[in-house]
């Protein structure tokens, strides 16, 4: 009877080659980067204005009258008249929104991977 029993060689030394094959993956991943630095101020600027304004005045004028038509006289006494208020309110010129949007775009990428092979020779003719 022929039997054939496979034989363990996994103590034995009788490796010819042992090596271990590498091929480069590419492992993509993104990261955020200051690309500006923005700063908001608000200025107040100040503008002088002249602005000529009309006032009304109330005089009480007495007038005396001579019957011979000379010496006339009036006299004028200040009762009333209107005075200058200045109230400043503020009113909204423009609005003005400031906010962050995220966009997306495609960038294509290029890059050569290595990987290994092994080729075996025999010199046998």
């Amino acid at each position: 009877m022929n039997y054939k029993k496979e034989i363990d060689n996994s103590n034995d030394n009788n490796t010819i080659l042992d090596q271990k094959l590498l091929e480069e993956k590419l492992d993509i991943y993104k990261k955020w980067i200051k690309t500006n630095e923005v700063n908001f101020r608000r200025e107040i600027i100040f503008e002088d204005q002249n602005i000529i304004v009309p006032i009304k005045k109330e005089y009480l004028v007495i007038e005396k009258r001579s019957l011979e038509g000379k010496n006339n006289e009036s006299i004028r006494i200040p009762i009333s008249e209107e005075q200058i208020v200045i109230d400043k309110k503020p009113v909204i010129l423009e609005e003005i929104s400031i906010y962050k949007h995220k966009y997306q775009e495609f960038e294509s990428i290029m890059e050569t991977l290595r990987h290994e092979e092994i080729h075996v020779e025999s010199s046998n003719n």
